[in-house]
């Protein structure tokens, strides 16, 4: 009779185990790849956050000049504040007094736009971080707020995902991470890009799969290709020709952008034997694009952040700034900062072949895209005249 009693309850123990399994829809939080786009940085022994905004281009780093940044703290209550700064000439940028935590990092500018979540981790003590040449490398898209939002608008439902505690990190979970590179991702011989979306995790230890996510890479005010993303968050983006894009994530889970450059393995070798990715760390030969996505319940903070900068206010940089001809601020004394138009994101909004702009190129049409992806596409196309119609498969 015992035996029979240890038996049932054995078994009504691993039925609800198998039940638990089956309606948690998180999987146990590991260890962060090393992969994803930099989104841990470390305080300095102040308490101040350093760090540079740059965008990727013709194998180097422009800097992004007088871009503003803002931390919107992910899961701190009702009370948490909004911290707020801006680059200078030289790309470079202080905040002080952050607090450690989890954030939504949004930087936004004249015609330049980031945004995906970030890890503050506290000072170790020693003066980590303690100026503008360590700390956060951000790589941002060469695309404006108003276009990208209108994007991520059109992808995240009325109703986003409901809010969830996030995990707030004391240490990274990564104990030798990569430094950053200078945004060069390698697509494979057909130019084919893969990638990673992750949300941040929970206080639960859980990291919610993917729902209905889409990427959509874009030069400029053009969307040149699409993919649809699975629940493990990862896509695929085929027939990419080598150039400056942005990445822009948008979906029922979240969103993203960040800025990348595409080139081939071949070139790579010649150029740089141990080359990386963007702050997405990679040897030559890998392809991997990842990121962690801001959740889809920030939305709404970041609309209102970005509001003046959508309004035009950015846009007015002052008589003593001059502009090159790409809108870049630049010092009247110096070569202008900005990108030739071999390396531009604007100047490749043109392109004509392979995986470029316009009908030509691109992801191969709609299909696979997400459910919400279809109807997005359409109602981008509708509202903006400068959106490329994918190609035909």
């Amino acid at each position: 009779m015992t035996h029979f009693r240890i038996l049932a309850c054995s078994i009504v123990v691993a039925c609800a185990s198998i039940a638990s399994a089956q309606t948690d829809p998180g999987t146990t939080h590991q260890a962060l790849d090393p992969l994803l786009a930099q989104q841990w940085v470390q305080l300095d022994s102040t308490g101040t956050l350093h760090g540079r905004v740059d965008v990727p281009v013709a194998g180097s780093l422009r800097r992004a000049d007088l871009a503003r940044i803002a931390l919107i703290p992910l899961g701190g209550g009702e009370s948490a504040t909004t911290l707020r700064g801006r680059t200078t000439l030289e790309g470079g940028f202080a905040i002080e007094n952050v607090p450690s935590g989890t954030y939504a990092l949004v930087v936004h500018g004249t015609n330049i736009f980031a945004t995906y979540t970030l890890h503050v981790l506290p000072s170790s003590g020693n003066g980590v971080a303690a100026d503008q040449t360590s700390g956060l490398q951000v790589l941002a898209a060469r695309t404006n707020s108003k276009f990208v939002m209108q994007r991520v608008r059109s992808y995240i439902p009325l109703q986003p995902a409901l809010p969830y505690a996030i995990h707030q990190f004391t240490t990274d979970p990564i104990r030798e991470r990569k430094p950053a590179g200078e945004g060069q991702v390698f697509a494979n011989a057909a130019g084919t890009v893969t990638g990673r979306l992750a949300l941040p995790a929970g206080n639960d230890g859980k990291v919610h799969p993917m729902r209905n996510m889409n990427v959509v890479v874009v030069q400029g005010d053009k969307s040149v290709a699409m993919a649809s993303v699975g629940e493990d968050g990862r896509f695929s983006i085929p027939q990419l020709t080598p150039g400056s894009y942005g990445l822009i994530a948008a979906g029922e889970s979240g969103f993203a952008a960040v800025g990348f450059e595409v080139m081939m393995p071949s070139n790579a070798m010649q150029s740089n034997a141990t080359t990386h990715l963007v702050s997405f760390h990679a040897a030559v030969g890998e392809t991997e694009l990842n990121t962690e996505i801001v959740p889809s319940f920030a939305m709404e903070q970041i609309e209102s952040e970005v509001k003046s900068d959508e309004n035009g206010e950015l846009e007015e940089i002052g008589e003593a700034v001059a502009l090159d001809e790409f809108g870049w601020p630049v010092d009247p004394n110096a070569a202008p900062t900005g990108p030739n138009p071999a390396g531009s994101a604007q100047a490749g909004s043109t392109m004509t072949g392979g995986g470029g702009g316009g009908g030509g190129g691109g992801a191969g049409g709609l299909e696979g895209l997400g459910a919400l992806g279809i109807a997005a596409a359409a109602l981008a196309t509708q509202n903006s005249n400068n959106v490329a119609s994918p190609a035909s498969p």
